[in-house]
């Protein structure tokens, strides 16, 4: 399954790699655009583990759909 998490608080690429460690660690592939500040997401894991793992991080999630 592909989403798309909408993420604030990203504001370079460290913060985009803190990202999507956070996202692999959950067995997910994820990919940043930092521009955009979003991360498309594929790999099985529900919203709410998505969104805590970005939060531990220090980011906000303040959306995440299917794509």
């Amino acid at each position: 399954m592909k989403k798309i998490v909408h993420v604030e608080g990203m504001r370079c690429m460290h913060c985009a790699g803190k990202v999507e460690g956070a996202l692999h660690d959950l067995g997910l592939e994820a990919c940043v655009e930092l521009d955009k500040k979003i991360c498309v997401v594929e790999g099985q894991a529900d919203n709410a583990a998505i969104r805590q793992a970005v939060e531990a991080k220090g980011f906000t999630v303040t959306g995440i759909e299917n794509a």
